[in-house]
């Protein structure tokens, strides 16, 4: 059942106070939904991160993201019912400002294959002559393109 949104709320989270609830809703999308193995998915790198946690109205948590200190955007994970409703994109904008806020240069992400239409939809412009699903974003320019620095079959959550 997809649900309509009014309205959602998307903040920076706090990874000691907002932990389980990030988790949790990466337990979600990732390992039950995308059966991505749990070592995979718990990586290590979320204590040094910046995390955002998306809440619908009543303040259900429906959403989030994270920003590693390489310029890595990754684990965006948006509750089934809840996708198409914008939450991705809000995710990615505000890691990219945060990003560009901090002065990184550039920016990337390991899309999986299914997802690259998502990227195409939020105005990155893809770079189909390469093999990789890694997209990168300079500042500079605002152009993304694929990267062979990653393997193909990444997963890209």
């Amino acid at each position: 059942m997809r649900l309509s949104l009014q309205n959602f709320a998307i903040r920076e989270a706090d990874w000691e106070t907002d932990k389980s609830v990030l988790l949790e809703l990466r337990k979600q999308v990732f390992i039950v939904e995308q059966s991505v193995p749990p070592e995979e998915e718990f990586d290590g790198l979320d204590d040094t991160s910046y995390h955002w946690l998306v809440q619908d109205a009543e303040a259900r948590p429906i959403g989030t993201g994270r920003l590693l200190d390489t310029g890595q955007i990754g684990r965006m994970a948006v509750l089934d019912q809840y996708r198409g409703e914008g939450i991705g994109a809000a995710i990615l904008s505000t890691a990219v400002e945060k990003a560009r806020t901090l002065g990184f240069d550039q920016v990337f992400l390991n899309a999986q294959v299914h997802a690259i239409g998502f990227y195409q939809k939020a105005g990155k412009r893809i770079n189909s002559a390469l093999p990789a699903s890694v997209m990168l974003a300079s500042f500079g320019e605002l152009e993304w393109s694929k990267s062979a620095l990653f393997h193909q079959d990444k997963k890209g959550h």
